[in-house]
Order: C-alpha cells, then structure tokens, then sequence
C-alpha cells in the first residue's frame, strides 16, 4: 500500500487514514503537531494514532511521535487508577447482590484492544437491573461518589450518574443504566436477561466483570452511535464497531442480521458497518449488508429516523411518542420534557427561592423550543 503524505490539519477521512496507515502525517507549520493532538483526542484517536506512529519509520516526524508517546504514557496511567476503581465498585455491587454489565468503552476496551488506553473513555455504562438502582446508590454513595444534577423523568431518562474525584485528582464517573438507551425507540431493543445470557467474562476487571457479546455489543454500538450522538461522529466509535465485525463468523453475522432485523435496528447496523467500511476498510462477511437492507416494503423502522442527514429533535421525540403505548403515557413523557424536577431546575439555574420555579420553567420551554424543531447537520 503506498503511503501519502498529508498537509495541515486532518479531516476526519484523513484521520482514519492515518489509523490505518495508508496515509502519513505531513508537517508544514510549528502548530500542525498540536492541531493533529487535538484532533486525534477529539475523536478518541490518540492511542492508536501512537500505536501506528510507532511502527510508522520515518514519514512520522519525530516532534509528533514524542507528542503522541506522552498522551498515550498519561492514557496508561489514568486507565491503571480507574482499572482498580472498576474492578472494587463491582466488588461491592457483588456484595449486595448486583451483577451488572458492562456497556461500551469501559467493556471493550479490555476485550477488543490490545491495551486498554488504546480505548479512551470518560465514564463507565454499566447495566442493571430497575430493582437493583436502590442497592447502586447505597453502594456509590458509600464509595464517596455524588449524584450530578440529571434530569430524572421514567421516560426521559433510564440512568443515573455517579462521580467521585479521587486523592490523585482524576475523576471517575459511571452511568448507571436500566434499559440500553434514552430514547424510547431503541431502549428496550434487548432486555436486561437476554444479554445476560450471552454475557461474557472480562477478566482484567476482576472475577464479577462481565461484558456482552460480541453480536450483542456490535447491536449496541451500532444503535449507540446514532441514538445518543447524532451529530457527533467520533471515529473510535466508528473503530469499535470495525473490531467488533471484523472478526465475526458467518454464524455471528446471520444471527446480527437475524435479530437486528427483528428489534427493529437493521437500517442502524448497517449504517454503522458501512461506516466501518468507509473509514477502516472493514472486511465483512459476505451478505451481511444484504441481509439487514432486504426489508420488505412498508412502513420504516422507527430507529430509522436516527439517520435522517437533517433531522430534529422533534422528529426523535416523535419517534418516542410513537413507540409508547397509549396517550396517557405519551403526555407523561412530554411532561417529563418540559417540567424536569424541582430540584434539578434549582441546581441549573443556581437558584433557591421556590417561588421561581414558574418563571424558570416558562424561560425553559423558550430558550428550548427553537432546539426542537431546529434542523442540525449529522
């Protein structure tokens, strides 16, 4: 494969490139080596960009090597102090009888990548069961860990966040989840039980980690991808679902199709494996985009509306609206959007006085409208 040199700052094409190594970084001015940096941490790309740095012979200028060494050297050390923490949370949530799982980064970073600061992340999602949220917060609260201000809505939102700044300064931060995901489309798309069923063990967090399988995890990053983060394509995103599909069977392709297909998710999947595609070169098993396109004609699947290139956030609610049973429930979930709790408008707004609460509530629903219905790039 020929490599090409490439000047200034790097686009998002060019930073997949430079992961995969068809292309070299080019230098031409003294700021390139810190605009690359910050690009390449903004898509959660320092690790790997180092890790082919290192092996990148001579088209990679010493000046970005030293650079990229430093950020992956505090990567290791900042993934060793929440390893530990990891690992002692599971411990007491196993002491009270709470057998979580790990989602996303904090999971496949200790199973897909050759070093778990390959895999940037700032928090740790982890699912439970709705029962077991009492026990967690006993638990976290007991560690020294605090609830942020969150909006707190049954439909709105199905995690709560628990943060703790430890002596050494770093923070550590996990996102406890009863259901896969916030919107109401894709967030019971598989259930807590079914995923625990294919659980697998992820030894290096010690002996109660578990993580899920590999089709159920490519099914999550996939919907993850554009369920949560629309408008924010970050290309570690993008890479996780290239290891994740990169190695799959044909047995494991057809039963991703299979369930994507009637979870209501294929359009999603395959978006996210034809970004793999495009960006890293994915090799697939023959037919698996076949397989999760060849829907019959009729109405779309409600999770399409994540890929819509123009879409607002009134169009998801719709989606959400949809996916719920009755009226009832439907006005519960846009009251839940537009009057939060009392006391998470207290803490946004810094202000006690109760007597308030009508005026900050009306300034809400106007400061939030035009988001709603505004129309924003993906």
């Amino acid at each position: 494969m020929s490599v090409q040199a490439v000047p200034g700052g790097p686009t998002i094409d060019q930073l997949a490139g430079l992961v995969r190594g068809a292309i070299a970084p080019r230098l031409e001015t003294p700021g390139d080596v810190s605009r690359l940096v910050e690009e390449a941490a903004q898509h959660g790309m320092t690790g790997l960009l180092a890790y082919r740095a290192g092996g990148g012979g001579a088209a990679w200028p010493d000046e970005l090597r030293a650079a990229l060494r430093n950020e992956i050297a505090r990567g290791v050390a900042l993934d060793a102090i929440r390893q530990r923490e990891t690992t002692a949370v599971l411990a007491d949530l196993a002491k009270r009888g709470v057998r979580p799982l790990l989602l996303k980064g904090i999971a496949l970073a200790y199973t897909l990548y050759d070093n778990p600061a390959l895999r940037p992340r700032f928090d740790a999602d982890v699912l439970v069961r709705r029962e077991d949220m009492d026990a967690v917060g006993e638990v976290m609260i007991a560690r020294g860990y605090a609830r942020p201000r969150q909006v707190t809505g049954e439909l709105v939102m199905h995690q709560l966040d628990y943060t703790r700044k430890d002596a050494h300064g770093v923070w550590h931060v996990y996102d406890f989840h009863w259901k896969l995901a916030n919107r109401l489309a894709v967030a019971d798309m598989l259930s807590y039980d079914e995923l625990a069923d294919g659980a697998a063990a992820i030894p290096a967090l010690g002996p109660h980690a578990r993580g899920l399988g590999r089709v159920h995890a490519l099914m999550l990053a996939c919907v993850h991808r554009v369920a949560h983060h629309p408008a924010d394509e970050r290309l570690i995103w993008i890479h996780d679902i290239h290891l994740l599909s990169g190695s799959m069977s044909r047995e494991e392709a057809r039963a991703l199709a299979s369930l994507a297909v009637d979870r209501g998710v294929s359009a999603v999947c395959a978006d996210g494996l034809a970004a793999a595609q495009r960006w890293f070169g994915t090799v697939l098993p023959e037919g698996l985009l076949d397989a999760l396109t060849a829907r019959p004609r009729g109405e779309p699947e409600a999770s399409a509306v994540f890929l819509r290139p123009d879409g607002s956030r009134a169009e998801e609610l719709l989606s959400d609206l949809r996916a719920l049973p009755d009226w009832p429930t439907r006005l519960r979930l846009l009251y839940e959007h537009a009057f939060p709790s009392p006391a998470y408008m207290s803490g946004m707004y810094m202000v006690s006085n109760r007597a308030l609460l009508p005026a900050l509530y009306a300034h809400r629903i106007c400061r939030g409208a035009w988001k709603w219905f505004r129309r924003a790039p993906r």
